[in-house]
């Protein structure tokens, strides 16, 4: 599974484009199998139900597992935590990560408003967090079902991004510019040809989305960026961020409307799945929800 999502990652859109066994559909994952979006498989899957929903969103070349805990004693995962402490029924989403972000949002855009048709219960309200590109899809997704007057953005209360690239991620500029470099040799052009099959879905983390929206009504946006220096205003924390993202990328917000973001030190870029500091302040933002 996990090899399957790195190479989806690197190749997804081609195998998208040629029907490859390989690729990845979009679907909410239990146990690492598809659910059908169906009232039967949903009640089997899902037998304790609930009206408020939280769908979890993995980040580039990762699947459903990456949220899971590798703590042995209480548990420290998100989904349990929230499912304890506010009562939100998690999903795991699982998609091709090469796939070109505005695609992948149009397909969660629709699978989102087939969800809902189909849940067992009336949602009440739907709660979204992503991590890394996951959160750029969530907020692709946002803007695309408003724009076309769909019913879940009007439930949803929340997107929570986790080190998500709002302004494009250094490493894949990095990744651009070593590919051009190489092009410009007849010795290394051959491996200028690999580097630059990389997926649209790495490719468009380059720049990061159009930030020329606002965002849907109602829906409130919290950017959660992090730094491997335990001092956020350490002159290197903005440069390192979270060894993936830098800080300004992920907790800017040029967006309009109900923006949040917040900066915290010593956490990697795959410790924000995990880090109880990280469930903290998504249980304060979900707290003043309720009390707002």
């Amino acid at each position: 599974s996990s090899v399957r999502s790195a190479l989806n990652a690197a190749f997804g859109d081609h195998f998208a484009g040629t029907n490859n066994v390989l690729a990845i559909a979009m679907g909410l994952y239990v146990d690492g199998r598809e659910v059908p979006l169906d009232s039967e498989a949903l009640i089997a899957n899902f037998p304790r139900g609930g009206q408020r929903l939280c769908l979890f969103m993995h980040g580039l070349a990762f699947d459903e597992h990456c949220w899971e805990s590798s703590n042995d004693g209480e548990s420290t995962e998100f989904a349990h935590r929230l499912e304890k402490d506010f009562g939100y029924t998690p999903l795991y989403l699982r998609y091709n990560t090469g796939l070109p972000i505005d695609d992948n949002g149009t397909r969660l855009a629709i699978l989102l408003e087939q969800l809902l048709a189909t849940w067992p219960e009336p949602v009440e309200e739907l709660l979204l967090i992503g991590h890394s590109m996951g959160g750029l899809i969530g907020r692709n997704a946002c803007e695309q079902a408003a724009a076309a007057g769909l019913v879940w953005p009007q439930l949803t209360s929340m997107l929570i991004c986790l080190g998500s690239p709002h302004l494009g991620s250094p490493w894949e500029r990095l990744g651009h510019v070593t590919n051009t470099a190489l092009q410009l040799s007849d010795i290394t052009a051959p491996l200028g040809k690999i580097a630059a099959a990389r997926s649209q879905g790495i490719k468009d983390l380059r720049h990061g989305p159009d930030d020329n929206a606002s965002a849907p009504h109602g829906i409130a946006f919290r950017f959660l960026g992090s730094t491997m220096t335990d001092d956020i205003d350490h002159p290197l924390a903005e440069w390192f961020g979270d060894g993936l993202v830098t800080l300004g990328s992920s907790t800017s917000h040029p967006i309009a409307g109900d923006v949040k973001s917040i900066r915290l030190g010593g956490i990697g870029h795959m410790a924000l799945l995990t880090e109880p500091r990280v469930y903290a302040q998504i249980s304060q933002w979900l707290e003043e929800l309720d009390h707002g």
